[in-house]
């Protein structure tokens, strides 16, 4: 089974603030982005390729593995990426299911 973590960083602001005219968000773009297999780590610089290179690794993948995957997974999809053929496995929301919630 082929494995694949993803994890990505984002300059990202959940407050209205007057300096940033009252909107939620920062409009700026993703910072960088991280795949894993188990045996090979690769980190990027986030470019307008970005989403491309991402795309091409979920397709390789038979499961997909994030942490916060539902923030992760709603931001890429703001930048194109498709997960419609895509099986996922959130770490933080099964652990939240398995321990009962607590």
């Amino acid at each position: 089974m082929n494995l694949l973590a993803i994890d990505t960083e984002w300059s990202r602001f959940d407050e209205k603030e007057p300096w940033r005219g009252n909107v939620y968000g920062d409009p700026r773009p993703p910072v960088c982005w991280s795949a894993s297999t188990g045996e090979k780590h690769v980190a990027f610089q986030w470019t307008s390729n970005s989403p491309h290179q991402i795309q091409a690794n979920l397709l390789a993948a038979d499961l997909v593995i994030f942490f916060n995957g539902k923030f992760d997974v709603s931001l890429l999809r703001r930048e194109g990426v498709d997960f419609s053929k895509t099986k996922l496995w959130d770490v933080q929301l099964g652990e939240f299911v398995l321990s009962r919630q607590t």
